[in-house]
């Protein structure tokens, strides 16, 4: 009984998947015809394209939905394109597709429309050299004729002309202008998409911006060895010129004397001078990256000796916590833990991934900005207990609550915060 109940379960399941299958073939047999673009409109005079599927189809057009309505001598379907007589007097075109094979009929309804102007916004605009300027269209008519434009820019009145490479203007009439566009007038030209013959030009005036000045601030710097120092610059000109600069530290004025090892400007204007930096006076430059001939430089004539650490100004817990976040989850993390007491003692903790590393500091203190580190490290070998005792020096940066260790074999530096 079990067996019978189910070989008819199965035919049951083979006659479902078979008229679905069977549906699905009639569904593609049937006629449809459908947009493309989502045009709907089309001019007197030009064509449309449309798209139709089905098995033995036949198109027509007609001026009423039912297929019955006459239309001019010149409009007609060909190769999937709606082809409108300049005389056409309906106002609205049916194309309908019919299926012998399965009897069905799909219409779809194309406005018939003239367009009278195109109004381009800016009309007489400004554009600057090395930017762009949005442009926008407004295209009106008879019947609502469809909106879309092609955009197109050239150094003529009729929108021809080869411009400089990089001058351009995209679908969305965004117009970028080219930093080496040589014409001082460009057109940009709005073309109906739905009716081409039809077109609107609007002048637009090239300018290039220009750098008079460059001020660097502040202009009297006092600077400090073992310090870093924030500059600013700020470019003057006509047409808002480009703030960008490039940034110099030299030891003389044509901007060729090295620095010491250590010392170096950032391309944000921080200038970060070595405690052993040798030089008395430092030369600090912007130059604009829009116009290279224009910088200013300011002269430190004073730079001071470092600053000198003490243990006072160390006490307390330090902190430092990075990590590497993947695919929305942590990967890797370090968090690292200084606790200096005024009496020269400490505690150290690593957490690395979960392993944690405690050390007991013995002994700390500050020697000439470096810090002097015993540590004993009590862990275990094989089982075994094991005691490690070592001395690290580090030499320091201290920046309020931050606090920059450097490794003398590397160079690699940690920078940690008081909590």
């Amino acid at each position: 009984m079990k067996n019978k109940k189910g070989a008819i379960a199965s035919k049951l399941w083979l006659i479902a998947v078979l008229t679905v299958i069977i549906s699905g073939c009639a569904m593609f047999n049937k006629a449809s015809v459908s947009y493309v673009n989502n045009r709907q409109s089309v001019a007197r005079g030009q064509s449309v394209e449309y798209r139709v599927s089905g098995k033995e189809v036949t198109v027509s057009v007609s001026s009423t939905q039912d297929g019955s309505g006459r239309v001019a001598s010149g409009t007609g379907v060909i190769n999937n394109r709606l082809t409108v007589d300049l005389d056409e007097p309906a106002d609205t075109l049916y194309v309908i597709a019919y299926s012998a094979k399965e009897g069905n009929t799909d219409v779809k309804a194309f406005r018939v429309v003239s367009v009278d102007s195109i109004d381009i916004t800016p009309r007489d605009g400004t554009a600057v050299a090395s930017r762009t300027l949005q442009f926008a269209a407004n295209v009106t008519g008879r019947n609502n004729p469809d909106k879309d434009v092609t955009w197109k820019v050239g150094f003529n009145s009729d929108g021809s002309g080869a411009t400089a490479a990089g001058t351009s203007i995209n679908a969305s009439g965004l117009l970028s202008v080219a930093r080496s566009e040589l014409r001082t007038v460009l057109y940009v030209t709005a073309t109906s998409v739905v009716d081409p013959t039809k077109s609107s030009v609007v002048p637009v005036n090239i300018v290039v911006p220009t750098v008079t000045s460059v001020t660097v601030t502040p202009a009297n710097p006092s600077l400090q060895r073992g310090e870093t120092f924030q500059f600013t610059a700020a470019v003057a000109g006509t047409y808002e010129p480009d703030q960008s600069v490039t940034w110099k530290v030299s030891t003389n004025a044509a901007g060729t004397g090295a620095v010491g090892t250590g010392t170096s400007i950032n391309a944000q204007g921080l200038l970060t001078i070595a405690g052993s930096e040798p030089a008395s006076t430092l030369f600090i430059t912007a130059t604009s990256t829009f116009d290279t001939t224009k910088s200013a430089t300011v002269i430190s004539h004073e730079i001071l000796a470092p600053k000198q650490i003490d243990m006072s100004m160390l006490v307390g817990t330090w902190y430092q916590h990075a990590e590497i976040v993947e695919n929305g989850r942590i990967t890797f993390y370090q968090t690292t833990t200084y606790v200096l007491r005024a009496n020269g003692t400490g505690d150290y903790t690593n957490d690395y991934n979960g392993y944690v590393t405690n050390k007991e500091i013995t002994s700390w203190t500050v020697e000439n900005n470096t810090l002097v580190f015993t540590n004993v490290h009590n862990t275990s070998f094989d089982g075994r207990p094991y005691t490690d005792t070592r001395t690290d020096r580090y030499p320091l940066q201290l920046n309020g609550n931050s606090l920059t260790f450097t490794y003398p074999n590397t160079g690699f530096k940690d920078t940690f915060t008081r909590k």
